[in-house]
């Protein structure tokens, strides 16, 4: 990571913090990013208002936040999807916006145990191009997936990152395990992208502009399905 911090993942392997489901709704969805969109393919074709971007929620990671929610509420998990925009019409002050809606949403449902900012990452080639990062899997590829975790190093008050980053060490460990090679390295950053409210708060980047929905919407599901069978216990 880039946080400047030292973690003994092996100590987090040990002791790992486990998040059961309980009575009503267990997981919230937001995008801080929401028009954060990919590379167009056959099934998804769509006009890039600006770099990779669309504020049509059938294009961007909108759309990979409504099949998780299918998945995770098919499996019995309750789940709220805020589908709304943050970084739109403006993008700063998008993570001021969202950390609004997730503080109303957690004071409405007291429940809701694990908090996910869902995003897409951006990496660019020396020739301009976008890279994707893939994995696969039974012939198909899929998207790989990283979970980003924040930290008080930016001097903001967040005082359980270590159990966020417990959390995300041990999931990570069980997909490693499960998918080797799905998940990109847990990454660690200065800062605290509105983790502080929830033990299982996290960043899932799921994967780079590069990449196509349709690999996106695999990747989420198989993750959305591992995920409600990890809070079923």
């Amino acid at each position: 990571g880039t946080s400047g911090l030292s973690f003994d993942v092996d100590e987090l392997l040990r002791i790992p913090l486990e998040i059961r489901k309980t009575d009503g709704r267990q997981v919230l969805i937001v995008h801080t990013q929401g028009s954060e969109a990919y590379t167009s393919d056959e099934n998804y074709r769509y006009v890039s208002e600006e770099a990779y971007r669309s504020t049509d929620p059938r294009f961007n990671v909108v759309c990979v936040g409504d099949r998780r929610t299918e998945v995770l509420e098919a499996n019995g998990i309750q789940t709220i999807h805020c589908r709304t925009m943050f970084d739109s019409p403006a993008y700063n002050g998008s993570y001021g916006r969202s950390l609004a809606e997730i503080e109303k949403q957690l004071d409405a449902h007291p429940s809701i145990q694990v908090v996910i900012d869902l995003h897409r990452d951006d990496i660019s080639l020396e020739n301009g191009g976008k890279m994707s990062l893939d994995w696969a899997l039974d012939g198909q590829e899929y998207a790989r997936m990283m979970f980003v975790i924040g930290s008080g190093a930016s001097g903001l008050k967040h005082d359980n990152w270590e159990q966020n980053l417990n959390w995300a060490v041990n999931l990570q460990a069980k997909l490693d395990a499960a998918y080797p090679g799905l998940m990109r390295a847990v990454n660690l950053r200065k800062q605290r992208f509105n983790q502080h409210l929830r033990p299982g708060s996290m960043i899932i980047e799921c994967d780079e502009s590069g990449n196509t929905l349709t690999q996106a919407l695999r990747s989420i599901e198989l993750f959305g399905g591992f995920l409600a069978a990890e809070l079923n216990g």
